[in-house]
């Protein structure tokens, strides 16, 4: 089999789409879904970015992109046709030694500011996982992803949003004009990625973000359709209002009734912690639908080779 190493400039995205499709098992990326994660993909076909042709059928890709001293993988699939023949292996070191010479200290996988196609690693690609644990990385914890029905009755409860409205606390759907002021508050606190997730979800005309106002002043938002379509997240009330008052609950709520009123019959939502289980399972009925296992290396000045189980992906 004669391979042919290109830059991912080559091919199309629907040939990258149906790619995937194809060979993915687990996963079934919608176009309009698809097209979203790329437009707002942090680095996206960038010059490091690897497809291996043979002759003019894809055998392989790697996705992958640099926010400073990080570097991220968010793409890694071969063919089924091709796989135990050192493709993805050769694709990834040819990715971490670019990583390398652009002074990439630490590379994660698959997360990536912006938008990303997984949290994690699915364990159930466990080739995928056997890979990058012979190659270095290691498992940080682990991330769910919850689905919610939105034609859950719990989703349309409005009676607290009701009592809090007779206490000066104002909701309603985000504005272009409330752009600076939201993002400013967001990236003071809760940081750079949190802002970069927003500022996708303001883009939209209404933006996709519900806001909290109290004496006219933005104390907390939920957004959705931020990293990846039909998904729920970020969110954020300020520490000096969270005592109870139910304003996250209204928040999440009021963001799951835009989410039906889209047409999308169930809502993603990414967590990375489990007590988060508790607050979403109560108040809108969500349920664990996936798990994901995110992974870290940390490069070193000499380039590692793949060894073992490695050289037969």
């Amino acid at each position: 089999m004669k391979l042919l190493y290109k830059s991912i400039d080559s091919v199309s995205t629907e040939e990258i789409r149906k790619f995937l499709n194809k060979n993915l098992e687990y996963d079934n990326f919608k176009r309009n879904s698809f097209e979203h994660i790329l437009t707002n993909h942090l680095d996206f076909k960038n010059e490091d970015d690897r497809i291996a042709m043979t002759g003019k059928r894809i055998a392989g890709l790697i996705l992958s992109a640099i926010d400073g001293s990080k570097g991220y993988i968010k793409m890694l699939c071969v063919d089924g046709k091709y796989r135990r023949k050192g493709i993805a292996a050769l694709l990834l070191k040819t990715v971490e030694d670019a990583f390398k010479k652009k002074g990439v200290k630490e590379i994660l996988v698959a997360y990536a500011p912006g938008s990303y196609f997984y949290s994690g690693v699915d364990p159930r690609y466990t080739e995928a996982y056997m890979l990058l644990k012979s190659s270095g990385y290691e498992r940080e914890g682990e991330t769910l992803e919850l689905e919610v029905d939105l034609k859950n009755s719990l989703i349309f409860d409005t009676a607290k949003e009701k009592i809090l409205l007779k206490d000066g606390y104002k909701f309603s759907r985000a504005k272009k004009d409330d752009f600076c002021e939201l993002t400013e508050l967001v990236e003071k606190n809760y940081g750079k990625i949190w802002k970069i997730e927003l500022s996708n979800a303001m883009k939209i005309d209404p933006p996709d973000v519900e806001i909290c106002r109290k004496e006219n002043k933005i104390i907390g938002f939920s957004a959705f359709d931020t990293t990846r379509l039909e998904c729920f997240g970020p969110i954020g009330v300020m520490e000096e209002f969270r005592s109870g008052k139910g304003i996250g609950r209204i928040l999440l709520l009021r963001a799951l009734r835009d989410m039906n009123k889209k047409g999308y019959s169930k809502g993603i939502i990414p967590i990375n912690s489990g007590t988060l289980i508790l607050f979403y399972g109560r108040m809108c009925g969500a349920r664990i639908a996936r798990i994901q296992w995110p992974m870290k290396k940390t490069l070193t000045q000499k380039c590692g080779g793949l060894s073992g189980i490695t050289n037969n992906l």
